[in-house]
């Protein structure tokens, strides 16, 4: 409900509010004239769609930093020096030596050194 207060000063302020309320009240040409004496229609009521939960995804264990290639030089310095063959090692992740293994695979073969 809203409330005005309309304190007039002279005729004209009359009118011009008169004018304005019949304005406002006037259906415009995307709404329909409602009858009076017809019931206004009711909206439908619209059915939500129903809420299905999933559940939360388990967060990934942070990945581990990149191993680099200095990392690994230092590590099979170390495994050499053990007396352990290199050659064996490089074959594990399918390379001849060090340089034709991707970096992506260096961390494989890490593992496969500490297996060994």
């Amino acid at each position: 409900m809203i409330t005005i207060t309309f304190n007039p000063q002279n005729a004209d302020q009359v009118q011009i509010l008169a004018w304005a309320m019949t304005k406002l009240l006037e259906p415009t040409a995307d709404e329909p004239a409602v009858k009076e004496g017809a019931p206004a229609k009711k909206p439908k009521a619209v059915k939500a769609a129903p809420v299905i939960e999933t559940p939360a995804e388990p967060e990934a264990p942070p990945a581990a930093p990149p191993v680099t290639l200095e990392e690994v030089r230092a590590k099979l310095v170390a495994y050499k020096e053990k007396g352990k063959s290199l050659k064996d090692l490089f074959e594990t992740v399918g390379c001849a030596n060090l340089s034709a293994v991707p970096a992506e695979r260096y961390s494989e073969l890490l593992k496969n050194m500490a297996k060994s």
